[in-house]
């Protein structure tokens, strides 16, 4: 009895449960119509929907509590990696390179700043720098520096060279070369000239006639460039070249003057043995540097109209308004 008893309380409540339609049902009882009595708290649930067998209903009157789908479908394209350029013009302010007015210098040109914008004005050259925008004058040298340029000589004033002398015998360290001493006479240096052909063709070929001052002593060049020179203004006229250049003469051929006058002097040169050209000079040196330049020229008279010893030539010429009547009556007034 106590076996069987003991299985009857084991099973009971399985055999309860399996008699029960819904939960709250008790065993022996006539099952719950939960569609005849939805209200019955056994046949609702904690989401008030009403329990008929294995059936679930949504109620109606409920207020419907779901979101719409607020999830729009994506229609863009794929991204446009080459957006179009915007072409629309636009004020863009550039500022000005420089200031009005301002100058600067670029390398050697001088610049100005001209609206907005350097301008070259100048370029330098020269011993002239750029500086500060402006080309100036820069020093070459110190004032009184002298230097010889070729056979010039140059000095210094206001920081640039100037030309100062030509130096004939050439330049060294800014001075002229002293002159070249020869020991040539004025007479001695005419003749190397002449030997040489230097007047030919009138004027003196000066290149060649300066191969013979070279040799010549400081008064023989000086003296015989004077009556070259002369010579060379009359065109070397032979008449023009006698009486004009006749103190020149005088100069070059007698290297002593006295006090004597022209009549003396041919008083003198009368005394003279033929040929003898000794007695002859000292005659001429006897006298002054006027009545030798009038001798000479009254001998040189003759020579150009007559020949030697031809007394009725010299007649004639001597006259009055003959070509030597001049020269004849200045040496024998």
């Amino acid at each position: 009895m106590l076996r069987t008893a003991s299985l009857i309380t084991l099973v009971a409540p399985f055999a309860a449960l399996a008699a029960c339609d819904s939960p709250g049902g008790g065993g022996g009882r006539a099952p719950l119509d939960c569609n005849a009595t939805p209200n019955v708290p056994a046949c609702q649930d904690t989401r008030n929907d009403t329990v008929s067998g294995d059936t679930t209903t949504t109620d109606t009157n409920l207020p419907d509590t779901t979101q719409p789908d607020t999830t729009q479908p994506d229609t863009t394209g794929p991204e446009d990696t080459n957006p179009p350029v915007d072409t629309t013009p636009t004020d863009t302010f550039v500022p000005p390179n420089c200031s009005n007015g301002n100058r600067r210098c670029d390398g050697q040109n001088a610049q100005l700043c001209s609206g907005g914008n350097w301008t070259t004005t100048e370029t330098c050259s020269g011993t002239r720098v750029c500086e500060d925008g402006n080309c100036i004058q820069t020093s070459v040298c110190t004032n009184n520096q002298r230097r010889c340029a070729g056979s010039a000589v140059e000095v210094c004033v206001g920081g640039q060279w100037q030309a100062q002398s030509t130096c004939p015998t050439g330049c060294t360290s800014g001075e002229c070369n002293p002159p070249v001493t020869g020991s040539d006479d004025c007479e001695t240096i005419v003749a190397c000239g002449d030997n040489a052909g230097c007047w030919d063709n009138p004027p003196s070929n000066q290149a060649c006639f300066n191969q013979c001052l070279a040799n010549g002593s400081t008064v023989g060049k000086s003296e015989a460039s004077a009556m070259i020179s002369c010579f060379d203004n009359c065109s070397w006229d032979a008449t023009c070249a006698y009486q004009t250049c006749s103190p020149q003469r005088a100069a070059c051929f007698f290297t002593k003057t006295g006090n004597k006058t022209c009549t003396q002097i041919d008083d003198c040169i009368g005394t003279c043995a033929s040929g003898d050209n000794t007695c002859v000079t000292a005659c001429y040196e006897s006298g002054s540097a006027q009545a030798q330049a009038r001798y000479l020229w009254l001998n040189a008279c003759i020579g150009l109209y007559c020949e030697a010893g031809d007394s009725a030539c010299y007649q004639e010429i001597f006259a009055a308004g003959g070509p030597c009547a001049s020269a004849f009556s200045d040496c024998f007034p």
